[in-house]
């Protein structure tokens, strides 16, 4: 069953970085290329606006280039333009800067599932150098099949200025359903075809209604040109045809010919798809070498979500309107330039140009406008736009895919964001912290199963997850403490090593033997003197009780031979009977309670 289109996907590779080649054979323009894959086969519409600027060096001023696009080696969508010869024109001021030439292709057509690289081309044709100096490079996917698409060589002579049917370029079709049709129409002119200066033009006819025609000349005889139109429109559900027409572009009945040409028709899904669209005729001019506002060509969107939107426009100035070095027309959205394009210098003669946007807008409203000016940096040149159509089809981006992911906990500790279950859309990247609670740590998260221990953790989301923090208790930590006795007493605890847990407030007692006294503690180095001293277990910890002799406050150094030793035996001992005795020559005091 035939399917409307829906924009699935959109690439825009842009560029202002100049490419340069003397090449007559096809070469990739180094800016202009883009890779990208499929996972099914898809509809894609490839659009490659290139331009130059003008150059007022004697040796590059003439340029004739051919562009084309190249899908996965082939090249596809040839077209022409160039900046003349030095016939007519060259007694005019403005044939020293005439380098300039523009071309924007297209090509439409089924693609299949996996990668796919498009490229922009150019080549030289006659003179020296071609040159792009500015390019946008658009490619759409799409799903469904409603797409049609010609790329033609067979030429067509034209004869003067009365409109005909090109007749390699229509399409009948019955749309579906009510359907949006947007239509892309490109005539080329190649070198040594019959256009003798005055170009062609060209327009779109869908059913008996005309689209607004564009144009452009060469210059010069033979000098080759190409000419790019759009054109958008609600279609009902009948058969209809679509063709494109065509006509020389000046009044002196001169002869033209389209030598090749490529037509394109989407039909959009309006379930999916909104359009908005300015067409005017009315002239608009200025010597500004900057970019301002077209006067005409103002259009303000109202997104009701995020959107894909994209933007052509074509602009033209018609034959006999002078403006003797063509014009810049640009795209600006909420104030911002995001792309222009140049038609080429050409006197009175006709020339258009067109631009190509494609951007992601946030839901709001939006204004859009065209802006235009001359050509030459530093110049007052004059700059004619005649006529302007500005395309605007957008797309509503679908809610965002979210996934959920359930947070847990074991005991000892949260996780911020706290536990629970939460959605997050597609592709967001979310990094929880475990947070442990006193007297435990965080230990790992089990993701899915998988442990990982990275705190915080990413957690990309891609699918539904399950992830969940673990905690363990702090393990308990103990210190040991060495008790050490020096001659003279004991402690209590008795000498020896303790394990204690950490925090723990031991208190230790010197216990000095009879007839010593204690002295002192010696704590990891360091003299203490209370007794019990009291140790806390925040490390490991080595005490040492140090004992010492009384000394003798009659004669120091004779103890324990000292008749003083009865006193200190009274003050020690206490009341009751003592026996002195001698020993050997000297006295000795010793006590003996009776």
């Amino acid at each position: 069953m035939p399917q409307l289109l829906k924009l699935i996907k959109k690439y825009l590779k842009t560029s202002q970085v100049t490419f340069t080649t003397t090449s007559s054979e096809f070469v990739d323009d180094p800016e202009g290329i883009q890779t990208f894959s499929l996972t099914k086969s898809q509809v894609v519409l490839i659009i490659y606006q290139e331009n130059s600027i003008m150059r007022e060096n004697a040796s590059e001023i003439w340029q004739r280039k051919q562009s084309a696009i190249n899908v996965d080696g082939v090249d596809v969508a040839l077209t022409m333009d160039g900046s003349g010869t030095s016939g007519w024109y060259e007694s005019g001021p403005w044939w020293h800067y005439s380098c300039l030439a523009r071309n924007c292709s297209f090509w439409c057509g089924i693609l299949g599932a996996g990668t796919h690289t498009i490229k922009g081309r150019v080549r030289k044709q006659q003179y020296t150098y071609a040159h792009i100096d500015n390019r946008n490079l658009l490619i759409l996917i799409f799903d469904g099949d409603q797409a049609w698409y010609l790329d033609d060589a067979t030429a067509q002579d034209l004869s003067g200025f009365t409109w005909v049917d090109d007749a390699y370029a229509s399409f009948t079709i019955t749309p579906p359903a009510t359907s949006i049709a947007l239509i892309l129409y490109n005539t080329s002119e190649m070198v040594g075809g019959l256009n003798i200066g005055v170009g062609q033009c060209n327009l779109i006819r869908v059913g008996g209604v005309d689209s607004g025609f564009v144009g452009k000349s060469p210059i010069g005889s033979m000098g080759g040109c190409s000419v790019f139109n759009a054109y958008a429109t609600q279609l009902p559900p009948n058969t209809i045809t679509i063709k494109g027409r065509v006509r020389g572009e000046g009044p002196q009945n001169n002869n033209s010919q389209v030598s090749r040409r490529q037509m394109c028709v989407l039909l959009l899904d309006p379930a999916f798809h909104n359009l908005t669209t300015l067409t005017s005729s009315v002239q608009a001019s200025t010597t500004s070498d900057s970019l301002i506002d077209d006067p005409q060509a103002t259009v303000n969107i109202s997104l009701p979500v995020d959107s894909e939107v994209i933007i052509i426009a074509v602009a033209d100035k018609r034959n006999i309107t002078e403006a003797e070095y063509g014009h810049r027309y640009g795209i600006s959205i909420d104030g911002v330039d995001e792309a222009h394009g140049r038609s080429k210098p050409n006197g009175n003669a006709a020339n258009s140009t067109a631009v190509i946007w494609a951007e992601t807008l946030m839901a709001g409203t939006h204004t859009i406008k065209g802006r235009f000016s001359n050509n030459r940096p530093g110049k007052s040149d004059n700059a004619r736009v005649d006529f302007r159509t500005l395309i605007i089809p957008s797309t509503p981006l679908p809610p965002p895919e979210t996934y959920k992911l359930n947070i847990s906990t074991t005991v000892g500790g949260t996780t911020e964001p706290v536990p629970g279950i939460y959605e997050f859309d597609a592709g967001t990247i979310v990094t929880p912290i475990a947070i442990a609670e006193s007297g435990y740590l965080f230990d790992s998260w089990l993701l899915d199963g998988n442990v990982a221990t990275d705190n915080p953790i990413s957690v990309l989301m891609d699918r539904d997850h399950v992830l969940e923090a673990s905690f363990v208790p702090i393990p308990p930590v103990y210190h040991s403490l060495t008790i050490i006795s020096g001659a003279g007493g004991t402690t209590e605890p008795a000498p020896s090593i303790y394990t204690y847990l950490e925090g723990t407030a031991v208190t230790v007692v010197a216990v000095p033997d009879a007839t010593y006294m204690f002295s002192k503690w010696i704590l990891d180095g360091l003299e203490a003197t209370e007794n019990p001293i009291t140790v806390t277990m925040d490390a490991d910890h080595i005490l040492e009780a140090s004992f010492t002799l009384p000394t003798c406050p009659a004669c120091p150094g004779c103890w324990p031979n000292c008749w003083w030793l009865l006193v200190l035996g009274l003050v020690v001992g206490g009341a009751g009977t003592y026996v002195l005795t001698r020993e050997d020559k000297e006295t000795k005091t010793k006590r003996k309670q009776i």
